[in-house]
């Protein structure tokens, strides 16, 4: 991975950012960019796409955005490559994943040849493993969160035996979707909940993207509207299930990875 220092990116960011995937630009290219920029993104059923069209389309999900404005931007054409849980309908929790980094030749492949590499993991895990979250208990979430800063490391460790050095990696640390706060802000266990569960595992990306060089894009903490009970998206930015991105959505987080990529359009 890129040498250089974990970079959060945060509410400030964002409120300034409000003010198909191959593609060719016409600008003048960025001086340490190669002609063809293979951006490769990993993650849950927003990297898919879905509900974006009938019934996902990765080519309209923000990775592909991003990577359309980054040729547009650089002047350079640009492939990107997406593996979501929508492939094959299961849900992937972080040792899934790890697991797909040592036995997927494809998602191997293409990691190797990766410039940018774009990681939405993590909140499958913590939603899911517990049942649906109208179920969770706080013992529950915070024994599955306290495994999850190993699991990180791990992830982080298959990651860079794969990329090259000068790969520029990036993850979102995921806010929770609405329902899930509007459930239990009422419950004595919320505070507990959040302390002891939901924000140990996005110390746990933190810690192992800081190993690794990588970049970490705070959205957990963008999006709430002053309220600390909400980690999600504002639903301006999502589908009526309030969970799923709509286009607005997908073009705000690819615009956050544009301003969080380190590549200097002035170079």
């Amino acid at each position: 991975m890129r040498d250089g220092n974990l970079r959060f990116i945060g509410l400030a960011m964002a409120l300034a950012l409000l003010a198909g995937c191959s593609n060719s630009g016409t600008g003048g290219a960025y001086d340490d960019l190669p002609a063809v920029v293979d951006v490769v993104a990993l993650g849950g059923s927003n990297v898919g796409g879905y509900g974006l069209a009938a019934p996902y389309d990765p080519d309209l999900a923000y990775p592909a955005v991003y990577a359309r404005s980054l040729a547009e931007e650089a002047g350079v054409e640009t492939r990107c490559r997406s593996h979501h849980t929508l492939e094959d309908m299961q849900t992937r929790h972080l040792r899934t994943w790890n697991e797909l980094l040592t036995t997927d030749e494809q998602i191997r492949s293409d990691l190797e040849a990766a410039e940018v590499v774009i990681m939405e993991i993590g909140v499958h895990t913590v939603l899911l493993e517990c049942g649906f979250y109208t179920d969770w208990t706080l013992d529950c979430l915070s024994e599955v969160a306290a495994s999850m800063s190993d699991e990180y490391e791990e992830l982080f460790d298959a990651i860079d035996d794969l990329v090259a050095d000068d790969t520029i990696v990036m993850a979102f640390n995921q806010g929770l979707p609405r329902p899930t706060s509007e459930h239990w802000r009422d419950h004595p266990d919320w505070a507990a909940m959040k302390t002891n569960a939901f924000e140990v595992w996005w110390d746990g990306l933190d810690a192992a993207a800081t190993a690794h060089n990588a970049i970490v894009i705070d959205t957990a903490h963008m999006f709430g509207e002053g309220d600390p009970d909400e980690f999600g998206m504002s639903p301006e930015y999502t589908q009526p299930d309030n969970a799923h991105f709509n286009s607005e959505g997908h073009r705000l987080w690819a615009d956050l990875l544009l301003d969080a990529d380190g590549i200097d359009p002035n170079a």
